[in-house]
């Protein structure tokens, strides 16, 4: 009737010791598990680093090289298929003796004439883009309204001066300049100046804004610039 009850042998029994070092096992396992992932996302942190300061490097150098030169782009009227006509760069306009002129005679117009209207205009924003630092500032000095010589203080309202260009002469890879400068009251002609300009310019980049580089596109800049009084045509 009675069952005989099993003897549970006392090896069977797992003892606290070997539960605890199990424990331990799974912790240790666990503690290699995320320190292997750790390192493992190290490495993927160092080597997105890596590839994100070389890209960084690669992107400033293409950008340093990078150069934008104009064209033209012509549209058939009757298929309106655009075609580039021509594409011209810097160094060939810088090249050229007519648009050398023009940028003399901007200058020059600038500097030497006088109209009350449009004076400060011409001094200080033509003249400043167009000349070098040093230049503009010993000009800025004398056409200053502190100076009692400067045209504003001299002329006022009452009169223009117009300078006329009479001729350009290279001269040891600068400019001399024959120049005629009218001072007129109204339509009348007071008197007639004669001067000798001797300049010397240079093409540079230019850090201005697009609104500066409409007035001065090519970054023509002068560099030296004396007046005399030439004697001989005024005689």
């Amino acid at each position: 009737m009675f069952k005989k009850k099993k003897s549970v042998s006392k090896d069977n029994i797992p003892s606290k010791e070997s539960k605890n070092v199990k424990r331990r096992n799974w912790y240790y396992d666990r503690y290699n598990i995320v320190l292997l992932q750790r390192n493992f996302f190290s490495l993927l942190v160092l080597l997105s680093s890596l590839v994100m300061f070389a890209a960084l490097i690669y992107i400033n150098k293409i950008s340093q090289n990078k150069s934008i030169e104009p064209f033209i782009v012509e549209i058939e009227e009757k298929t309106g298929i655009p075609t580039v006509v021509d594409q011209v760069t810097t160094k060939q306009y810088v090249a050229d003796e007519v648009m050398q002129e023009y940028f003399l005679y901007s200058y020059i117009k600038a500097r030497e004439g006088y109209d009350y209207r449009t004076y400060n205009y011409d001094y200080h924003r033509v003249v400043r883009l167009l000349s070098s630092g040093n230049i503009y500032g010993s000009f800025r000095r004398r056409v200053s309204a502190r100076n009692e010589n400067s045209p504003v203080n001299l002329y006022a309202r009452s009169v223009r001066l117009v300078p006329v260009i009479k001729s350009i002469q290279d001269i040891d890879n600068a400019k001399q300049i024959r120049l005629l400068i009218r001072h007129l009251k109204g339509n009348l002609l007071l008197r007639e100046e004669h001067k000798i300009i001797y300049m010397k310019y240079a093409f540079v980049n230019l850090n201005i804004t697009l609104e500066e580089r409409l007035i001065n596109p090519l970054g023509f800049r002068v560099v030296e610039y004396r007046v005399d009084q030439d004697f001989v045509a005024g005689k």
